[in-house]
């Protein structure tokens, strides 16, 4: 079953958020806080603080609500349209004339494990 999950590590882990700017993580314990979660793995304040008001949901004070299957997937559907997490839409990728798995991985972190999910793609579309 494919189900929103919190992003895994020991609590130290999620020290390499502390402090970051670009998440928004100004506050002690943001690091942790606002860990990835999901199913595209939202991380950081700012992206909690986005979501919060675009949902009209407390994501800010209760993180874990992006657990919750509807919200993850408004939140990954929402991205994937407009661009939120990266600047890339879906449709950059993936439209009536080109289907290009591998680049569509931009829309969320770059090319970390492109070729992966690409196979992983390709071999759900082919079923």
């Amino acid at each position: 079953t494919c189900k929103p999950i919190p992003e895994r590590g020991p609590d130290s882990y999620f020290n390499r958020y502390e402090g970051r700017q670009d998440l928004g993580n100004v506050r002690p314990g943001d690091g942790l806080r606002f860990k990835g979660r999901g199913f595209v793995q939202i991380t950081g304040r700012n992206n909690y603080q986005n979501y919060a008001k675009i949902m009209g949901i407390d994501l800010v004070n209760h993180p874990d609500l992006a657990l919750d299957p509807q919200n993850a997937l408004f939140i990954l559907v929402h991205g994937f349209k407009t661009g939120a997490f990266t600047g890339k839409k879906i449709t950059d990728y993936i439209n009536a004339e080109e289907t290009d798995f591998y680049n569509a991985r931009r829309c969320i972190n770059g090319l970390d494990r492109a070729e992966e999910i690409a196979a992983m793609a390709e071999k759900f579309l082919s079923a």
